[in-house]
């Protein structure tokens, strides 16, 4: 988890990956560039097991300053479906992705769906 704050506003930064990820952070350019700029911090997040593919999740958290959101926030497969639970503030939010190649319906859970996105909210 990865978090930014301003003087006026934040964002947290919640991965749910398959397995472990390393994190890299530093500051500058490279190239150098050829007029200035201001420093810029940078962030890369990469996973330590290597393969083929992968299914990242990522979920962003904007908020103002002195209203930090609340959450938890589950990563949830099957082999059609990639998606997440999410508790926010007291609120739940469903999130489902098909994975790529699958056709007909997907199935995560006890919940099936036709599209490529599939969103609920509430219990």
């Amino acid at each position: 988890m990865l978090t930014l704050e301003r003087k006026q506003a934040g964002v947290i930064a919640k991965y749910l990956p398959s397995g472990k990820l390393e994190f890299k952070q530093w500051d500058g350019y490279e190239p150098k560039p050829t007029r200035q700029f201001p420093n810029q911090w940078h962030v890369q997040a990469g996973t330590v097991d290597k393969s083929k593919q992968i299914g990242m999740l990522t979920i962003l958290f904007p908020y103002r300053l002195g209203n930090r959101p609340n959450f938890k926030a589950e990563r949830i497969e099957s082999e059609t479906a990639i998606g997440t639970k999410i508790n926010l503030n007291g609120s739940n939010i469903f999130v489902a992705f098909r994975k790529s190649g699958v056709t007909g319906n997907a199935v995560i859970g006890n919940t099936t769906f036709a599209e490529n996105v599939f969103v609920k909210r509430g219990n």
